[in-house]
């Protein structure tokens, strides 16, 4: 079975996003596959930081600093009915445009539930972390064990999101922009 790397790709022309404020105490516990829904506050918002001034323009998905991925409600209602909300949560969040104004257009963190351990690290050439040595920096080219889940992040390398061939080409097709999908085979990191 083949994946790919869900991820938000910068554009030019196209709004990116800074840390998420509020929502959570604990930012960290949107890696740790815990629900999130509960307990997530409806102060979350990003802000489109000023040094892109340039780049106004709102993406079906939203590259944002801490490895959050940010999609609009386009993206939200495509993936809804092929994966189903029980093992992903949809996270609502407000976005702060250059102005300091929150826009009208509702926004959500992509959170999978599920942390699978299917990394084969030592195939990947996977290189560990000093500060936090149970998560990868990087890998040469991600190779993955034998898994069947749709979506899912991957364990020591939680901030990344895969999801399985047949939903990626789902998503591909609706060309949705700022919505970046890599064939894990192809993906360095």
């Amino acid at each position: 079975m083949n994946y790919f790397v869900m991820k938000a790709g910068m554009r030019d022309g196209y709004a990116v996003v800074h840390e998420l404020h509020g929502g959570l105490d604990d930012s960290d516990a949107l890696t740790r596959g815990e629900s999130a829904i509960a307990s997530f506050r409806s102060d979350a918002f990003f802000q489109v930081p000023p040094e892109f001034k340039k780049n106004q323009k709102m993406p079906d998905a939203l590259s944002a600093f801490g490895g959050h991925l940010v999609v609009g409600a386009r993206v939200k209602d495509a993936l809804v009915p092929l994966v189903g909300a029980s093992r992903v949560e949809f996270l609502p969040v407000r976005i702060k445009n250059i102005a300091g104004q929150f826009l009208e257009d509702p926004y959500y963190i992509v959170h999978p539930l599920d942390i699978l351990d299917v990394i084969d690290v030592e195939a990947s050439a996977g290189e560990y972390n000093e500060i936090t040595p149970d998560s990868l920096m990087s890998v040469e080219q991600l190779v993955l064990r034998d898994c069947e889940a749709e979506i899912f992040r991957p364990a020591h390398w939680e901030k990344n999101i895969l999801v399985r061939e047949d939903l990626a080409a789902k998503l591909k097709a609706h060309g949705f922009v700022g919505l970046s999908l890599i064939e894990a085979d192809d993906f360095m990191g």
